[in-house]
C-alpha cells in the first residue's frame, strides 16, 4: 500500500513544482533604492520620483532621508527620474496655509507660547539644487527598472 501512495505522490509533487516555477511575470514590480548626492555630499531631504514611460500607474515617489531613498512596487521598464529639495526649503515651510476668522483665532490662542517640537534648524535639511532636476523631462536622469530589487545611486551636478 505504501508503494502505491508513493507512486501517486511523486507525480503530484512534480506537477505542483512545475506549475509554481512557470514563467515570471514581465510586469512584476520593481524595488529601487539608492543614494542621492550633490557636489559629493548626500542630500539630507527632499524626494525622488520615478515616472514610468509606459504610463503605468503614474509616478512613484520616495522621501530622501540622509541621502537614501527606497521606491517600492514600481512597474518595470524605463522611467524618467526627478529629484527635488524645495519641499524642505524653510522659506516654503513658512508659507503653509493658515486659517482666518474664528478658526484661526482659536488655533493661534491654542499655540500661543508653544515652541516648535524640535530645536533642529530646518535649514539643515535643505540643500538648493539646480531646478532642472525637479522636472523629469529636463533632469537627464533615467533608469531601466527590472523586476526585483536594484540599486540606482544618483549624483547631481551643477
Amino acid at each position: 500500500m505504501t508503494r502505491f501512495r508513493l507512486l501517486l505522490t511523486v507525480p503530484l509533487v512534480i506537477l505542483i513544482l512545475e506549475v509554481g516555477c512557470g514563467p515570471k511575470n514581465p510586469n512584476a514590480p520593481a524595488t529601487v533604492s539608492g543614494t542621492v548626492t550633490y557636489k559629493g555630499k548626500k542630500l539630507p531631504g527632499g524626494t525622488v520620483t520615478f515616472h514610468p514611460q509606459s504610463g503605468a500607474g503614474g509616478a512613484y515617489t520616495a522621501e530622501l532621508r540622509d541621502g537614501a531613498y527606497v521606491v517600492k512596487d514600481a512597474p518595470t521598464g524605463e522611467a524618467l527620474v526627478a529629484v527635488e529639495t524645495e519641499s524642505r526649503n524653510p522659506e516654503n515651510l513658512k508659507k503653509q496655509t493658515t486659517y482666518g476668522g474664528e478658526r484661526g483665532k482659536a488655533a493661534a490662542k491654542m499655540n500661543a507660547g508653544r515652541r516648535p517640537p524640535s530645536t533642529v534648524d530646518p535649514a539643515t535639511y535643505y540643500v538648493k539644487i539646480p531646478a532642472n532636476y525637479s522636472d523629469p523631462k529636463k533632469s537627464g536622469l533615467k533608469k531601466e527598472l527590472k523586476p526585483g530589487k536594484q540599486t540606482y545611486d544618483i549624483e547631481l551636478k551643477d
